[in-house]
């Protein structure tokens, strides 16, 4: 199987495949990153004595920074690996705290 680099794809289409996948990334898997880590916080916030409204709306409120920052720094990465690692890797590793901690409640 031949890599990227060497297939028949001119360096334009390799260009606009990269373009795509960088927005696909920064956009989905910064939203999940930033939903999974505004439910964590909620549930961090509510867990050490504020009162549970509040600290959802607080989470939600600062969500809206960590997802312009993730965007602006998904642009602005030259390497697009660190990118995809931390906005899917760190998705799923909130998410699964999330779970953790919720079934620890019980």
């Amino acid at each position: 199987m031949a890599s990227l680099a060497s297939s028949s794809l001119s360096p334009r289409w390799r260009n606009t495949a990269g373009l795509i996948l960088r927005l696909l990334v920064v956009i989905g898997g910064g939203y999940f990153l930033t939903a999974a880590l505004v439910s964590l916080g909620a549930a961090g916030m509510a867990a050490f004595g504020m009162a549970g409204s509040e600290a959802v709306v607080l989470a939600a409120m600062l969500g809206y920074l960590v997802y312009l920052g993730i965007g602006l720094w998904g642009f602005a990465e030259r390497r697009p690996m660190p990118l995809y690692l931390v906005t899917l890797g760190g998705a799923v590793l909130a998410q699964g705290l999330v779970y953790w901690l919720s079934r620890m409640g019980n």
